[in-house]
């Protein structure tokens, strides 16, 4: 969840430097599939590979966030990348 956090903030942001968002977009569709799927996933019985697998995506999404917050401090204001 934290993902369309930073996700959503980074948008606001970019967009209002005229810079392009569509990663962005990108991670907040992504945050917001896998926290559903994860959700409803969870309230049924895994087999443990799938359990795993679900697990890994916060240390992936906060690696994405990450991301996302380094393009805006990295990013003068005005410039496009």
């Amino acid at each position: 969840d934290g993902m369309m956090l930073v996700a959503t903030m980074t948008m606001l942001v970019r967009r209002e430097r005229g810079q392009p968002v569509r990663l962005a977009w990108a991670c907040l569709a992504l945050g917001v599939v896998l926290s559903i799927t994860a959700n409803v996933a969870f309230a049924y019985v895994l087999p443990d590979w799938a359990q795993g697998v679900i697990s890994a995506w916060p240390p992936l999404l906060l690696l994405l966030a990450i991301h996302l917050l380094i393009q805006l401090r990295n990013t003068p204001e005005g410039t496009k990348t």
